[in-house]
């Protein structure tokens, strides 16, 4: 194994997806791209953050359907695709700064009047703007949701630009320091992998979170992803096969 490839592991021993006890996985949005699987017990209805639709917003309805009122941002578009009595929409970008048509997230949490909250749901899928946006942002920020699913791009990129790969390490130490990783998901969209010591990891990872200390972790995960309630992205491509996913 090489330097590089040591480094690489370092960061996927970040998102090693855990099993909890007494959980149901279950999927929320639309059959392909833009569903994620969250924990059953976890949705219960609240206040939930949406960070990129696009034209998709199945996993804003899903969560609408359960009662939650769904904050959505997105500048690449003028309005949501779709109107629900529970959608706030925001035309704003989210980064590590606010300027322009960008804004940070606990600049949207401060605007909601949401920073004293402990059990928001995000969802986040902001094309690789995810590593600015979550960069040294803080704990109390973060201590704000208690679920969060992600989509995480360019881990093909992080033996090639170190800059990159602190950023990376960064963002993902965090998530591991208050959330516990529990499953993931390679989007099939992407063509794009990087060969991790004989194992191939796709460039773009969907990756699902709980506050940690909510469940007990077992002892051994005997998963293997994709899983039964899994579905590719795209239709007219297999699923990337991740094993296990445990580095």
């Amino acid at each position: 194994m090489n330097d590089i490839e040591q480094k690489v592991i370092n960061v996927l021993k970040f998102i090693s997806p855990k099993d909890l006890e007494n959980v149901t996985y279950a999927r929320y949005g639309c059959p392909n791209d833009g569903g994620y699987v969250m924990l059953a017990d976890e949705v219960k209805g609240g206040i939930a953050y949406s960070l990129g639709i696009g034209d998709n917003v199945s996993w804003d309805l899903a969560m609408a359907d359960q009662g939650y009122l769904v904050y959505q941002y997105d500048h690449s578009i003028k309005d949501t695709p779709v109107k629900n009595k529970n959608f706030i929409f925001n035309c704003k970008g989210v980064s590590n700064k606010v300027i322009d048509q960008f804004t940070t997230i606990e600049n949207i949490l401060k605007q909601n009047n949401h920073l004293d909250k402990t059990d928001l749901l995000l969802k986040c899928d902001i094309e690789g703007s995810e590593w600015d946006a979550f960069y040294k942002i803080k704990d109390s920020i973060l201590n704000c949701f208690s679920n969060i699913v992600i989509e995480l791009h360019w881990f093909n990129a992080l033996g090639e630009d170190a800059v990159f790969y602190n950023k990376v390490y960064n963002v993902l130490q965090k998530f591991n320091e208050l959330f516990v990783p529990y499953h993931v998901h390679a989007n099939n969209f992407s063509k794009k992998s990087v060969n991790v010591h004989g194992r191939i990891v796709p460039a773009v990872l969907e990756l699902s979170y709980v506050k940690k200390n909510k469940y007990k972790v077992k002892a051994n995960s005997n998963r293997t992803f994709p899983t039964p309630v899994d579905m590719p992205n795209s239709i007219k491509k297999k699923d990337w096969n991740l094993g296990n996913f445990q580095w």
